[in-house]
């Protein structure tokens, strides 16, 4: 198991202690006030809260715990009257609906999420998502395999510094120069091609990428980073390139050649 699945298994078992933590303190409250005390108190509303937990980390599973915690609070209100109290049928059946609706919003919510997370991992383009401090707040599978890092090594780190502190010939490029920078700072999209970034091990390559401004609320909160690791098409560019100057050498060579044998009347 990975550390991002590691985090993720730690994450459950702490919403689910929290959660039995929660519905038995609502519980213990209620016996207490209600039973040991006496109190004519109806503390139903401490219920929504495991109820609406359950329901944002479970979905519609929270429809159960809403059933559990809906008898217990009849249970309690017959042993405490006598009879079944009318009120306490009515909290109940709220209950079960606070779990439906938060369950089915919190459903729609994740499913979209992951949507586009999906969409964000289908691609062989690199993609981060940085703030306006250009620290690292998003990056999809494809980009941590061309720079090398795992998710860990670069969230919340300042992207530049990572991968774009060097130009081609080893000259420093501030931050200022980026083309991060210029986006964050002016609203606009900028492209940049036949640049190069930098891996893990210090190995540059060669990219095209661009950046887009986030903008939230009228004000720029970020920017998102697109780029693709161009060495193939390079490559291929420098080939064709190659091959042309030997075709243009041969051309003439064989130019020459003729004329020589015109001018000696073969």
């Amino acid at each position: 198991m990975d550390e991002p699945q590691d985090l993720v298994a730690v994450t459950r078992r702490q919403n689910r202690i929290f959660l039995l933590l929660a519905i038995a303190a609502c519980i213990v409250v209620t016996l207490y006030v209600n039973v040991v005390m006496g109190v004519d108190v109806v503390y139903t509303h401490l219920f929504y809260i495991p109820i609406i937990l359950a329901g944002i980390w479970y979905h519609r599973k929270a429809i159960y715990l809403a059933l559990f915690l809906g008898l217990a609070h009849i249970s309690i209100g017959y042993y405490l009257a006598g009879y079944f109290v009318p009120e306490t049928l009515i909290r109940a059946s709220i209950f079960i609906l606070v779990a439906l609706v938060v369950g089915y919003l919190s459903e729609r919510r994740d499913k979209l999420f992951w949507n586009v997370r999906l969409l964000l991992e289908s691609t062989d383009e690199g993609i981060v998502g940085v703030d306006e401090q250009g620290r690292c707040t998003f990056i999809n599978g494809s980009a941590l395999r061309i720079i090398g890092y795992t998710p860990e090594e670069v969230k919340g780190q300042n992207m530049h510094d990572l991968v774009r502190h060097s130009k081609p010939g080893g000259r420093l490029c501030t931050r200022e120069e980026c083309c991060v920078a210029q986006s964050l700072r002016s609203g606009n999209g900028c492209r940049e091609s036949g640049d190069i970034f930098y891996k893990k091990d210090g190995t540059p390559f060669p990219v095209e990428y661009s950046t887009y401004p986030i903008i939230e609320h009228g004000k720029i909160a970020g920017a998102v980073v697109t780029f693709v690791d161009i060495t193939e098409r390079k490559k291929a560019e420098d080939e064709i390139r190659e091959a042309r100057k030997q075709a243009e050498l041969y051309v003439d060579l064989m130019g020459h050649d003729i004329n020589n044998m015109n001018q000696t009347g073969i």
